[in-house]
């Protein structure tokens, strides 16, 4: 059997289950953050309970054919491996290296873990559909209701960027300077205060929140752009953010 589990509430003895079955565990979700955190958590207490296999992380379908052995026992998070801001999969091809994965899967010494964002779940979901190891699968969506990150949440997050970028919280009305040129330097303290705050809570990010917050205090020149950074931003500014992503 087959699982594509889309959650970030999994219990260990749940965890244990899943991947004892030779599972695939997807973790969809606009959030790189908790998607990654998830299922390197999945990773981590699997790893706990059977020491003999090795983690391995791989962001290309294809890397597959080149580092795993037919004998080895390896526990492997493929993440965005379909794209992640446009659709990569080739049918001619990846469905291929899909089959040898089945195949290592019930084999037994392969356990897998796949994650993908929504927005390119979309345009892959023929595959999902149609092969024979998505069948039988469990979905949770941890972009859903019940996992939004409540507003107390966002803001206690928010902050603790703040006391790790040198940005300082002001009262309601105070003069900001966190749109100014001389913020730039990450030694000058960067401003913002409560109303902006409130705003950029109330938000709701194209890149989920917890990544947002921390491009935003981690790159200068996304924090001068301030709640439009959150709100608005244009497909000039997601190419330069996935240039970010890429160097980090």
């Amino acid at each position: 059997m087959i699982t594509i589990y889309y959650t970030s509430g999994l219990t260990k003895t749940e965890i244990d289950g899943h991947l004892n079955e030779g599972t695939f565990v997807e973790t969809p979700a606009g959030s790189r953050y908790r998607k990654s955190r998830n299922s390197l958590e999945i990773l981590h207490q699997f790893r706990a309970k059977y020491p003999e296999y090795k983690s391995v992380k791989l962001t290309d379908l294809h890397d597959f054919t080149d580092v795993v052995t037919e004998e080895e026992k390896l526990v492997i998070l493929f993440e965005d491996i379909f794209g992640r801001t446009n659709t990569r999969f080739a049918e001619n091809t990846d469905v291929q290296i899909i089959d040898r994965i089945h195949a290592c899967t019930i084999k037994g010494n392969i356990k897998v873990v796949l994650t993908v964002r929504d927005t390119i779940r979309m345009s892959c979901q023929w595959i999902l559909n149609s092969h024979k190891i998505f069948h039988g699968k469990c979905e949770i969506d941890i972009s859903s209701e019940n996992f939004k990150m409540k507003k107390t949440e966002k803001e206690s997050l928010l902050l603790k960027y703040f006391a790790a970028h040198n940005f300082k919280l002001l009262e309601y009305n105070d003069p900001e300077n966190y749109f100014e040129e001389a913020i730039l330097d990450p030694k000058i303290t960067a401003t913002v205060n409560r109303v902006t705050l409130h705003n950029i809570v109330e938000s709701e990010p194209l890149l989920e929140f917890p990544e947002a917050c921390s491009l935003f205090t981690g790159n200068r020149k996304l924090t001068r752009l301030g709640l439009s950074f959150f709100k608005h931003p244009s497909k000039y500014l997601f190419e330069e953010i996935e240039k970010i992503r890429k160097v980090a």
